[in-house]
């Protein structure tokens, strides 16, 4: 219940980049999940769409900007998190280092 609280106290989460793993938090929670070794960073959100994240991204390999995407759905129920639940409140994604 604690949780649900914090939720809706904040609707926006943060979406970066820590070494080889792409970091998805909100509230109390963070998702680490394995990036490409090529990626050097996130830039910023174009879309979030109930799990899935439009995001230009930053490659060593290329000087321009690459739109890439992100599914958290099959994520998520690879980790038994309720989708529907920890989705929901979530109106936002931003692109925040520390």
């Amino acid at each position: 219940m604690e949780k649900e609280k914090e939720y809706s106290l904040n609707q926006t989460a943060r979406l970066y980049s820590e070494s080889s793993y792409t970091l998805f938090q909100f509230g109390k929670e963070t998702i680490r999940f394995i990036a490409p070794r090529c990626l050097e960073k996130y830039e910023k959100v174009l879309t979030w769409d109930n799990g899935y994240i439009v995001v230009m991204t930053k490659y060593s390999y290329s000087k321009e900007l690459v739109e890439e995407y992100i599914d958290l759905v099959p994520i998520l129920k690879d980790l038994y998190i309720d989708v529907d639940r920890f989705l929901a409140p979530i109106k936002k994604v931003e692109v925040r280092y520390a």
